[in-house]
């Protein structure tokens, strides 16, 4: 880490010897070689800090950071850090949207309304649903089994009481 960030801010002779561009992919595989060492062990949020270094020196770079909050979040998954977990959640599935990657970004999004499900955030659930399924729709794709796989949950939801109570409420 204390040589990535050599990288990200360089003395005299490092800046006049490499290019900015070649610094920064340098000091990506710096992050992500200590991403791994975290995880191996399993000092998950360190390793999620660095991926997350590594996708935001990728904006930089105009390069693309979704495999970097990819594997950011799955680091989070393994902790208690929700809050996190959800700020990388957003950040993976709006790059996945930027690349034009309707199925990937559903499934996130159908992945974080099981994750409000079990939580008893029901209306929080239909909603990651249903913006699930606007992004199947704008894929334009025979996503039959996954898109069936939504209408279910959130069918599922419909008929549960809690939702009941909801659209009395409205």
């Amino acid at each position: 880490i204390n040589k990535a960030e050599k990288y990200l801010n360089p003395g005299f002779f490092d800046a006049v010897l490499k290019s900015k561009r070649q610094r920064l992919e340098d000091a990506i595989a710096l992050y992500e070689e200590a991403a791994q060492i975290y995880i191996e062990q399993k000092e998950y949020l360190k390793s999620a800090e660095c991926q997350l270094k590594c996708a935001w020196i990728k904006e930089q770079l105009k390069d693309n950071p979704t495999f970097s909050y990819l594997e950011a979040l799955n680091c989070y998954k393994r902790t208690d850090n929700y809050d996190d977990y959800q700020k990388t959640l957003d950040k993976c599935i709006s790059s996945y949207l930027k690349e034009g990657k309707y199925n990937d970004a559903a499934q996130l999004e159908y992945d974080r309304g099981k994750l409000y499900e079990k939580n008893n955030k029901t209306q929080e659930a239909f909603d990651s649903y249903e913006k699930a399924l606007d992004f199947y729709e704008m894929d334009k794709s025979e996503m039959k089994g996954a898109i069936k796989e939504v209408k279910i949950a959130k069918a599922n939801i419909i008929c549960s009481n809690d939702m009941k109570d909801l659209i009395a409420e409205a």
